[in-house]
């Protein structure tokens, strides 16, 4: 397995990747932003892009989006499902942590919908506890707190 910074080249093979888990989970994405250009979405100065291979294809993904000077947000986090629970999420995790800490953020935010009960619980048993952020134009979810729950992690 190799996990490596996102590339351009990539973005065909990320986007059918990210697709097929929001078919798995019947996720609507007319409202997902930069899933038709993640190098742009994730190309700004903080913000990071990572994917997971076995064998040649996507087996994951995950990034941290500038928030703030002291905070980013964990997005686009996904695995496979024939590689939930083998420590790849945990792998993932660790290292986006790693870089967060590397670019100087002090903690780590993160939503989901509120029906996604495992990735709560993913998040909670590694430290993350739920919040309430205020609503900001940097995290456009914290305008949908019907539709989410909110996480944070102190990394520094």
């Amino acid at each position: 397995m190799e996990i490596a910074e996102f590339q351009r080249k990539d973005q065909k093979e990320t986007l059918q990747f990210c697709m097929s888990i929001f078919d798995e989970f019947g996720v609507d994405v007319s409202f997902y932003r930069g899933l038709d250009d993640f190098a742009g979405f994730f190309g700004k100065p903080g913000s990071v892009f990572l994917i997971v291979r076995d064998s040649g294809s996507i087996i994951g993904c995950g990034g941290l989006l500038k928030i703030s000077k002291e905070e980013a947000e964990v997005k686009r986090f996904y695995i496979h499902r024939e590689y939930r629970g083998t420590g790849l999420a945990q792998r993932l995790l660790e290292i986006l942590i790693k870089r967060a800490k590397g670019m100087g953020y002090r903690h780590l935010v993160m939503d989901t919908h509120t029906e996604n009960k495992k990735s709560q619980r993913f998040f909670k048993k590694r430290g993350f506890r739920y919040y309430r952020p205020k609503p900001t134009r940097k995290w456009l979810d914290t305008f949908t707190e019907d539709k989410y729950v909110f996480m944070r992690l102190k990394i520094g």
